[in-house]
């Protein structure tokens, strides 16, 4: 019989999940032995959210079942800690683990890129998904909001977005969130979020227009519909026992778009015999996990 093909298994920190982070809805969780360098996947839709001018992304990511001791981290081939505007978690997979705090809800993250000013006073709808308890709208300025004299000056431009929902299949009136008033001179691309709480669960339709259309006079005024992110008040996770880590980062020009190269040195957190006594801890003991696999719940009979 020919033999087995045996691979050469080089560093022990080598990658095991592929080089980058990828979304494996319904598919299944990593249990990690001894110590590798892996990309965790994402453990829900990273979604971005804008407060004033600063625009932030939150994340998820599963590590695997817990609990795993997870060190290095890094977005890349850099340090997370070289980053000055990430704020992030390890949740090492107890069943006392604390609850999340930076990625605490279900949000579903609509794209698109509706021009409003187009059609004054014309509205664009989307609806949320069911379920919802609260959505954010966030509107874009893609060339800046600005008025520009004959002399070369630039002045400020005024703008007036309106934003309404009702629940769908109600035929009443809307509900307004108010008139957003801008006043601005900025000749650079920017966005503005705004929050709106339903008075219950369920599925809603949000409609926007610019109430000032087009201009005569040379101005950067264009405004978009651009995202309709459905918030659902509760975990985004439903299995317990997993080590995950939370991150919420600013966009900057060091770091910005979706984060897909996190990477970290986990290892696994087992029962160690120390020559006297079962304790358990970090471990790369190949007997340890075997042991690990033979405890496990997935092999009860």
């Amino acid at each position: 019989l020919p033999q087995p093909k045996v691979e050469e298994l080089g560093d022990a920190k080598q990658s095991i999940t592929g080089i980058r982070n990828t979304t494996n809805r319904y598919g299944s969780v990593a249990v990690v032995h001894g110590t590798r360098r892996l990309f965790p996947s994402f453990a829900a839709v990273p979604y971005t959210e804008v407060v004033g001018p600063n625009s932030f992304i939150r994340l998820l990511f599963c590590v695997g079942y817990g609990p795993i001791d997870v060190t290095d981290i890094k977005i890349g081939e850099t340090a997370i800690g070289s980053y000055p505007n990430v704020t992030y978690n390890v949740l090492d997979g107890y069943v006392d683990d604390p609850e999340l705090s930076l990625y605490t809800n279900d949000v579903n993250e609509q794209t698109f890129s509706v021009k409003m000013n187009g059609t004054s006073g014309t509205w664009t709808t989307r609806t949320t998904l069911v379920d919802t308890d609260e959505a954010i709208v966030d509107i874009a300025f893609p060339i800046g909001l600005a008025r520009y004299r004959s002399d070369g000056s630039v002045d400020a431009r005024i703008k007036t977005v309106e934003i309404e929902y009702r629940e769908v299949g109600d035929v009443g009136a809307w509900t307004s969130i108010g008139s957003l008033t801008f006043i601005l001179k900025d000749r650079h691309p920017f966005k503005r979020g705004y929050n709106i709480i339903f008075p219950s669960n369920g599925q809603w339709d949000v409609r926007a227009r610019d109430t000032d259309g087009d201009s005569t006079q040379k101005v950067a005024n264009d405004s978009y519909y651009v995202v309709l992110r459905s918030v659902k008040h509760t975990s985004p996770i439903n299995i317990y026992g997993l080590t995950l880590i939370e991150m919420r980062i600013k966009a900057t020009d060091q770091l910005n778009g979706i984060v897909d190269t996190l990477n970290v040195i986990a290892q696994s957190i087992l029962p160690d015999w120390d020559g006297t006594a079962w304790i358990s801890g970090a471990t790369n003991n190949p007997a340890s996990s075997f042991l690990s696999e033979l405890r496990d719940s997935a092999n009860a009979r």
